[in-house]
């Protein structure tokens, strides 16, 4: 789905004023303000709008915590089946063990796939996890290592220090090798790293 401009300028001023919230000072009248900015692109269903607007409830809202989450996953489920990445991956980790959703591997493993496919860097990694140990799919190693790879080439920090274990330890079918494990290592040093 294209986005008008006007529509991308609202959803930056929204992105930036739920940026300017992480100050205590301005949470409750600023989160009061992207809520405003946020409601007509998720009337217009924009999914990384309905995304940002799942993410926080305002104290007079919702009358209960029950109906915010209900509210919340109905706009979640909105936004990853418009093929949103980070909503898909927010899916997989409620469907997982200690979610906020009822356990189901094989669901928290789809939405995860989902956004490893779109090349969402922590999709990846716990996509290629699932696949080594065969979590709510079949296990798959050779697959698994490439989507782990994959995401420490996106600089994931769990991946990157995976990829420099195994091959300080010669395991998951990588050669032992001293160079190519600082090499890897050495990655988690940079500033860029995504962190868990």
């Amino acid at each position: 789905m294209s986005i008008s401009k006007s529509d991308l300028a609202r959803l930056n001023k929204a992105k930036a004023a739920l940026k300017r919230t992480e100050d205590a000072d301005h949470a409750s009248s600023g989160l009061r303000d992207v809520r405003k900015l946020l409601k007509p692109l998720v009337e217009k269903n924009i999914a990384e709008a309905q995304y940002l607007a799942a993410s926080f409830a305002l104290a007079d809202e919702f009358g209960s915590d029950s109906a915010f989450e209900k509210w919340r996953y109905n706009l979640l489920n909105k936004a990853a089946e418009s093929g949103y990445a980070p909503a898909q991956f927010a899916l997989g980790q409620a469907y997982d063990r200690g979610g906020d959703l009822e356990y189901d591997a094989e669901k928290s493993a789809y939405w995860f796939s989902l956004s490893a496919e779109q090349a969402y860097p922590h999709g990846q990694w716990v996509h290629g996890c699932n696949l080594l140990g065969g979590s709510g799919l079949p296990k798959d190693e050779a697959l698994g290592i490439t989507f782990i790879r994959k995401a420490a080439e996106n600089k994931f920090e769990g991946a990157l220090r995976f990829i420099a274990n195994a091959y300080e330890e010669g395991t998951f079918g990588f050669p032992e090798d001293p160079q190519l494990s600082a090499f890897w290592r050495q990655k988690l040093h940079h500033d860029d790293v995504i962190g868990y």
